[in-house]
């Protein structure tokens, strides 16, 4: 049985999780950053 791209997918991902992505991302770089320089 061949499934079409919408009935694989059967679901929406929310609007705000790219930004929760994107955020959570550039949290923890200037965590890193602050680690690495030793500002702590």
């Amino acid at each position: 049985m061949i499934v079409g791209k919408e009935d694989a997918r059967a679901g929406k991902t929310g609007v705000g999780v790219r930004y929760v992505l994107a955020v959570s991302l550039t949290l923890a770089v200037v965590a890193m950053i602050i680690v690495y320089l030793g500002v702590i």
